[in-house]
């Protein structure tokens, strides 16, 4: 969680500070904000900080109608329902915030929240119902050059073809997804790409082509300081280790992913997250 870091805990403190600032200033516009740093370096289960600060942002933002920041807020109350395992409240979060910013005519929040309609389906095992969703917010999204929500629906379709075996479309899909966000410049989407791509390739036993993939991770890994990065780095070296058999080079990789991952523990972490969204991680359902 990310409440639960020395470094996070430090921020939330920040962001209740520029609270308190601009209540006593009687900002409205940096009262929400800041309440939405503090949702998100907060605790995130409802008896807690993180909730009850979103919370408290959706009712002031409903109150003193500010419309986009309200939808945005549902958005993001719904995702947060999501991972605690509410589908049926995150879905009526999900449905207010849609309709919110098709009352704004604001096409980023409406591809977003449409998306997080398709990890939804995903949560009640309704793969095909997701696929279809993901594919209307790529046509939508590539029809209006909001390429980076594009891209993200082709790597979450391309992960879901994955997981039913369909290598092809999958890497098919993975592929048109690196040449967008190359040709767009948004790098620092490219090293999770290849991460991806490299889990294709490993699911077909192609260790040659993996290690190119991850040659190329570290290449574009400068553009995108996430430690999930590394920890996918050690995790697709471990398990290509234990194909090939080398079991004396797998554990090398195991120890080295316990590590880094003890390491961020000891040392917290700041992650940056979208104004609209915590993003899930297909390849873990």
């Amino acid at each position: 969680m990310l409440g639960e870091s020395t470094d996070n805990k430090v921020a939330y403190r920040m962001m209740k500070d520029e609270y308190d600032a601009a209540k006593i200033n009687k900002d409205t516009l940096n009262m929400i904000y800041s309440m939405n740093g503090m949702n998100l370096f907060g605790e995130h289960d409802e008896d807690d900080s993180g909730f009850d600060a979103n919370v408290q942002a959706i009712r002031l933002a409903q109150d003193s109608g500010n419309e986009y920041e309200y939808g945005f807020l549902l958005n993001n109350l719904g995702v947060t329902k999501l991972e605690l395992g509410d589908q049926p409240r995150a879905l009526a979060d999900f449905k207010k915030c849609l309709a919110i910013a098709r009352k704004v005519e604001n096409p980023r929040l409406e591809l977003t929240v449409l998306e997080n309609f398709a990890y939804y389906y995903l949560e009640i095992d309704s793969i095909d119902l997701a696929k279809k969703k993901f594919y209307e917010v790529y046509d939508r999204a590539i029809s209006i050059k909001h390429n980076q929500i594009a891209v993200t629906s082709m790597v979450n379709l391309g992960g879901l073809y994955r997981m039913e075996g369909d290598l092809l479309k999958s890497d098919s899909l993975t592929k048109a997804s690196l040449i967008l966000s190359k040709s767009s410049r948004m790098y620092h989407l490219v090293s999770m790409i290849y991460l991806n791509q490299a889990s294709i390739n490993l699911t077909g036993n192609k260790f040659k082509k993996v290690s190119e993939n991850l040659d190329s991770v570290e290449v574009y890994q400068m553009y995108t300081p996430n430690n999930d990065v590394q920890m996918g780095i050690y995790q697709i070296n471990y398990e290509m280790s234990q194909k090939r058999g080398d079991f004396e080079m797998a554990l090398s990789y195991y120890k080295d992913l316990n590590n880094f991952q003890d390491s961020i523990n000891k040392n917290g972490r700041l992650q940056m997250i979208s104004e609209l969204q915590l993003k899930y991680d297909v390849e873990k359902k």
